[in-house]
């Protein structure tokens, strides 16, 4: 399922059924030609190599900043990624990482069915509230870092970006058919795996 909605300049889009080393692949200008500062990979600091280094790569803090990225293979992915990218080099103040937070979404939390038992209103409704407020912070943040696009992925794919042409590629790329397998085989296998495994238990 995807969604998608608009915050003043900045697109979002949400998908459950996308993955981020597809969407650099088909969408490669979100960026190519753009410095990328990684803020998460496998949810925590990415810790670069002597040889990144020397590629260009730069160390800030618990970001790390590359060059001008050439190809979207030059950027180190996993899981639990989360990516900034911007048109030029600047200050940055990127200091909360959203993708290790379980549920994290752009979306408008659900409203409360009526149905449901007292108990789990309760609990909805207090989910809801520590979602809004998460979302209030990263928005807080996406504005005073500007970035031009940001991407994340976790248990859904997350991404949004000021960029017209960039946005019109990612609306047509959203509206393709979801479950595309990312490129990577390491990837692949564990997907292939998972799905075995659920197959077994079926």
């Amino acid at each position: 399922m995807v969604k998608t909605g608009v915050r003043g300049p900045y697109t979002w889009f949400q998908s459950t059924s996308h993955y981020l080393s597809v969407l650099v692949d088909r969408v490669s200008d979100i960026v190519v030609g753009k410095y990328v500062a990684v803020s998460a990979y496998e949810g925590a600091p990415l810790k670069l190599t002597g040889d990144e280094m020397q590629l260009g790569w730069q160390q800030h803090s618990k970001l790390s900043l590359s060059p001008i990225i050439q190809r979207p293979s030059e950027i180190p992915q996993n899981q639990l990624d989360e990516w900034y990218t911007f048109v030029d080099l600047k200050p940055l103040s990127i200091s909360e990482i959203f993708i290790n937070y379980g549920g994290f979404s752009l979306a408008q939390s659900a409203s409360d069915n009526p149905f449901l038992p007292d108990s789990v209103k309760q609990k909805n409704t207090k989910e809801n509230s520590i979602l809004n407020q998460r979302q209030k912070r990263f928005w807080a943040q996406i504005e005073s870092c500007k970035p031009e696009s940001f991407l994340a992925e976790s248990d859904k794919l997350i991404v949004v970006s000021r960029d017209p042409t960039v946005v019109a590629e990612l609306k047509e790329f959203f509206s393709q058919s979801s479950f595309q397998l990312p490129n990577n085989a390491s990837l692949r296998n564990k997907i292939s795996v998972q799905q075995n495994s659920l197959s077994k238990k079926l």
